[in-house]
């Protein structure tokens, strides 16, 4: 994905030169690097597209510190998020059945046409149909799992979808405002070491 690094040389001088600046210079590069995170995650969560909000809530930002090294991720452990934010190239496997049905039913479309015939529903406990098994001849596509209705759109997802980038963009538009985030971290620390000296 996207990747910011930022060296501040001259905290190593200080982490030599005092006792306590490794412990201070740990706190301020793990702050700096969770508020950049939070940024991020907010300003992802703005761009990110909405149908029932799942992607929107699931993007997440962990930040892990060690010495000198402040790293933080931000992402969200969908399945789908990545072919949302790049896209999906052409040929690729086709959603899983029952997957489009939530959202075919949220747009109105039906996931069976009733003149075909030969199609068996297969219907979870609560009676809502997730799948189907297809019989017969003179279908074209996979012999089961899809309903007719609902095969038609897969087979449209596998030849494309387009990109809409909500985490690159967030990340892009924020990096100055990361940068001086970074910035700042020599003054905080400098600040502290004087009230512990």
């Amino acid at each position: 994905m996207s990747d910011l690094r930022i060296a501040i040389p001259e905290l190593e001088a200080w982490v030599r030169r005092f006792k306590s600046a490794d412990r201070i210079v740990t706190e301020e590069l793990r702050k700096a690097s969770q508020k950049s995170g939070l940024l991020v995650e907010r300003k992802a969560k703005e761009y990110a597209p909405v149908w029932r909000g799942h992607l929107r809530r699931s993007i997440t930002s962990v930040t892990e510190t060690r010495s000198l090294v402040s790293t933080t991720k931000v992402g969200t452990n969908l399945p789908y998020a990545r072919a949302v934010e790049f896209g999906r190239p052409a040929g690729a496997k086709m959603p899983p059945p029952g997957a489009l049905l939530p959202w075919m039913a949220s747009k109105g479309i039906p996931a069976t046409n009733e003149s075909i015939k030969g199609t068996r529903r297969v219907r979870d406990e609560a009676g809502n149909v997730v799948g189907s098994i297809i019989t017969g001849r003179g279908f074209v596509g996979p012999r089961r799992g899809y309903l007719p209705n609902e095969w038609a759109i897969a087979k449209a997802i596998q030849k494309n979808i387009k990109k809409r980038p909500y985490l690159h963009k967030a990340f892009e538009e924020l990096k100055p405002q990361i940068r001086r985030e970074f910035a700042d971290v020599p003054k905080r620390v400098v600040a502290r070491l004087r009230g512990v000296a």
